[in-house]
């Protein structure tokens, strides 16, 4: 059977490659006969994960089609074969999951969010733990008092105690998030092994950059459609 190659939404295993499972079921194009979509349940190599694939391309009959697909063969793409069919992968269900950033966050902090939470989507965890951390650094820069000398995490953090711009349970994820990114990136002898170990510290990170960015945001929009309706 035909194989196919795609991020895995169970694993996260980015160019997986997948075995199809079943013949395709067709579906000739309603105006063009030769534009076909089709669907194929596919499982992964990784994981065992089962996933049905959408392709969409051209072909002369329904049975080159299924005599593409019956090659041991590679077919997430094939386009421009001589007489073979032109079929691409077109989607898979279910979807792999996305990254996303609490909403409006500076640029910087969205980017190292972002990188974070793919960096966990692929399952490297250490990398993760490190990469939340740059996050909340990022985000709390700017709220250093002007002439602070601090440059490290934890000396922001104790200039953080001193002006008393957060609360103190806020304070506390911050190091938390410190203390595994410093784990992450200096004990020599274990790793993080599973997305439930980073869990703490990406929620904890995910809160404190809703409560720096985001609700002042919504709360501001608010405001103004308040004085909007006066």
């Amino acid at each position: 059977m035909a194989s196919i190659q795609t991020t895995c939404p169970y694993c996260k295993t980015q160019n997986c490659f997948f075995r199809t499972l079943a013949p395709p079921a067709t579906r000739v194009g309603e105006k063009d006969v030769g534009y076909i979509s089709f669907q194929v349940p596919c499982v992964c190599f990784a994981c065992g994960g089962v996933i049905v694939a959408t392709f969409k391309g051209y072909c002369k009959s329904p049975n080159d089609i299924y005599n593409l697909f019956n090659e041991s063969r590679d077919v997430t793409n094939v386009i421009d074969e001589g007489s073979k069919p032109n079929v691409s992968l077109f989607e898979v269900s279910p979807k792999p999951a996305q990254a996303a950033h609490p909403e409006h966050c500076p640029e910087n902090v969205a980017r190292a969010f972002i990188e974070a939470e793919n960096t966990l989507l692929a399952g490297s965890y250490t990398l993760a733990a490190a990469g939340y951390r740059k996050a909340i650094e990022r985000a709390i820069t700017p709220l250093m008092p002007a002439g602070s000398n601090a440059r490290m995490l934890g000396h922001k953090l104790g200039e953080l105690k001193k002006s008393a711009l957060l609360p103190e349970a806020m304070l506390e994820w911050i190091k938390v998030v410190k203390d595994d990114g410093n784990f992450a990136l200096h004990d020599e002898d274990r790793d993080f092994e599973s997305a439930e170990e980073v869990e703490p510290t990406r929620m904890f990170a995910h809160t404190l950059l809703q409560y720096l960015f985001t609700l002042p945001a919504e709360v501001k929009a608010a405001r103004e459609k308040i004085e909007a309706r006066k």
